[in-house]
């Protein structure tokens, strides 16, 4: 079984795209602060989901709770003044989005909060992926899940600002510096928000300035010698799920003998991405392999020769290699497989 956790569920949704083939191998566990939220969830949930009503943040104890206008932008965090007159559009049916407008305070409440490892402990839940969006909150939590991301975690998404979006949140540098010291390499940005400095009319509006995105991350490979084959196939799977071929593969190299002995979808699943991995015989010929140090050399000299036609240069097997690979490229482009 593999435990995953999203904290920040207001709207019922996630961003594990899990395949529904997959999905009794999961038990996704899904918080919100917001108990008005908790019966939406509830009716989205797919699977073996668990559905808590909780407020998690860097410490326990009383919190203020902030409610917004725009409720997936409740937080323990009010928006930095300097960006309420920013805006952007993503769907017109809904017009302009001014942050002052969303990210306004309708209201606000005392809560109790938990840290994530206090209800890892209080439910006996284990966690292998973890994901946050929880507006400006996710370096406070993750500070407090030090030991379970050294530990436990395997894999996580998480949504961070490059800018002071919240006032007095962390930013995405010390995100990124937190996480590559619990052993955690950045694979993906999963998605990027830009937005306007101003309102604009229509027709008028540009890329916009990276405000904040979603980040992926995985449990650095090299940290992974000792850990159980189990959580191997696990990190290769979350690695496949962000089409990171290489890090499954290298993952799967070390575990490969041992997928008969779980009796999951995805451990099936892996067992044929190796297999298929194993039966690919063509690659591209190497760089090292094409050309010689003169050959480069001479490229980034100030008088170019014709020294990349001098056969004599180029090793023997050159014209083999790249024909087998052009051929082969050929027959995928055409749908005729490739073995």
């Amino acid at each position: 079984m593999i435990y995953y956790h999203h904290i920040g569920a207001r709207s019922g949704t996630f961003p594990l795209r899990i395949p529904k083939p997959l999905l009794n191998d999961f038990c996704t566990v899904l918080y919100d602060a917001d108990e008005d939220s908790i019966e939406q969830i509830k009716s989205k949930a797919d699977g073996n989901v668990i559905v808590l009503s909780a407020l998690i943040a860097g410490g326990s104890g009383m919190t203020r709770f902030y409610n917004t206008f725009h409720p997936t932008n409740f937080s323990i965090y009010k928006l930095n003044e300097r960006y309420k007159n920013y805006s952007y559009t993503h769907y017109p049916r809904y017009g302009e989005y001014i942050c002052g407008d969303g990210f306004s305070v309708e209201s606000s409440i005392e809560l109790k909060s938990y840290t994530l490892p206090e209800i890892i402990e209080k439910y006996q839940i284990g966690i292998d992926f973890l994901s946050l969006d929880v507006q400006g909150a996710e370096y406070d939590i993750l500070v407090a899940s030090k030991d379970l991301l050294k530990d436990k975690v395997l894999g996580v998404i998480l949504e961070a600002e490059f800018v002071e979006l919240y006032k007095n949140q962390k930013t995405f540098d010390k995100v990124h510096q937190l996480m590559t010291s619990a052993g955690f390499s950045l694979i993906n940005i999963d998605y990027m928000g830009t937005w306007e400095a101003i309102s604009l009319p229509v027709g008028f509006r540009g890329t916009g300035s990276h405000i904040f995105g979603d980040f992926i991350y995985v449990k650095d490979v090299e940290m992974m010698g000792a850990a159980s084959c189990e959580d191997k196939l696990k990190c290769a799977l979350f690695a496949l799920m962000y089409a990171n071929m290489g890090i499954c593969v290298k993952l799967l190299k070390q575990s490969s003998n041992h997928f008969n002995k779980f009796d999951y979808g995805y451990a099936r699943l892996l067992a044929e991405v190796w297999r298929a991995y194993q039966e690919s015989y063509c690659y591209l010929p190497k760089f090292g392999e094409l050309f010689t140090s003169r050959m480069i050399q001479n490229f980034y000299s100030v008088e170019k020769s014709n020294v990349f036609d001098d056969e004599h240069l180029i090793k023997q097997d050159f014209n083999r290699k790249f024909n087998k690979a052009c051929e082969y490229i050929s027959t995928i482009d055409a749908g005729g497989g490739g073995g």
